[in-house]
């Protein structure tokens, strides 16, 4: 893993508590949810209908790493493509939960990554993103 990975990854982890809201990146779905808790491995957030759902520091380096590898910048934005269905899910969701032991969550680390400056989303459909810098 790249070290900028990790330094973005180190700086959210330094300024991320519990109860922070965010909201899922799609214009006509989205939803909100809350950081529950941060150690040093993870976090959890918990969803608005109530599921708690932990999320990897891996989740998240995994995510700038696919982003910088293939130079999703403002000039060539990703389509996140969610899905709960992994053969479904485009490449960007897969590697992020290869990071977070199979489990979807992209929909909770690009907002939280957003909300630190490091990435952009765009709600409309289909749903991108791409890293600021």
């Amino acid at each position: 893993m790249c070290m900028s990975c990790k330094i973005d990854t180190d700086d959210v982890w330094l300024n991320l508590s519990p109860g922070q809201g965010f909201k899922t990146p799609d214009n006509m779905k989205g939803s909100h949810f809350d950081v529950k808790s941060v150690d040093s491995e993870g976090i959890k957030i918990k969803t608005k209908r109530g599921s708690l759902v932990p999320i990897g520091r891996q989740a998240f380096e995994n995510t700038l790493h696919y982003l910088r590898s293939h130079d999703h910048y403002s000039h060539n934005p990703c389509e996140i493509r969610s899905n709960n269905d992994r053969e479904l899910a485009g490449p960007l969701c897969v590697a992020s939960r290869d990071g977070n032991r199979n489990v979807r969550c992209i929909n909770y680390t690009l907002p939280i990554l957003e909300s630190f400056g490091i990435v952009v989303t765009d709600g409309k459909r289909p749903n991108k993103t791409w890293l600021l810098g």
